[in-house]
């Protein structure tokens, strides 16, 4: 936060914003609402606008499902010490991931994918990686509900 203070103006309103995301290292934009105790009649796009112009922190995703985190970019030119995290991985980066311990771990549920992570990942990112390599083909599952089970899907060559 001193790197920025020094190199970026920012509004009281900009700061509170950068504040909470950079607690989170990354966080969506309904949960980031909440946290800034925002109505409906609040714009969030006003509290991140400027943030996201000056490149201080970048987004991912659209509409609901939108994160937003401190740009890497900025981290490391400010030299900090700042350890990686598995919470600000890529989406394809989270899928090769999810194949990998399917390929040591086959059928294994949502959570133990997760618990495989060590929980770094947010669990709803390891179910959306999931569900969206199921939906590629690249993974199969079964068993219902709670009981559902994932394993890595046999290529027809």
């Amino acid at each position: 936060m001193d790197y920025i203070i020094q190199h970026f103006e920012l509004s009281q309103k900009e700061f509170i914003t950068l504040g909470v995301i950079a607690r989170h290292k990354k966080i969506l934009a309904t949960r980031l609402s909440r946290e800034l105790q925002l109505t409906d009649e609040d714009r969030l796009r006003t509290w991140v606008y400027k943030l996201t112009e000056k490149e201080i922190i970048i987004s991912r995703g659209s509409k609901k499902g939108t994160a937003y985190l401190v740009n890497p970019k900025l981290l490391s030119s400010a030299k900090l010490n700042v350890k990686p995290t598995l919470k600000t991985i890529e989406t394809y980066t989270l899928k090769a991931l999810v194949i990998e311990d399917l390929k040591i771990n086959p059928n294994s549920s949502v959570t133990q994918i997760f618990e495989h992570l060590r929980k770094e990942v947010p669990r709803e990112d390891v179910q959306k990686a999931v569900y969206a390599l199921y939906k590629e083909g690249s993974i199969d599952k079964e068993g219902a509900k709670a009981k559902t089970v994932y394993f890595l899907a046999k290529k027809n060559d």
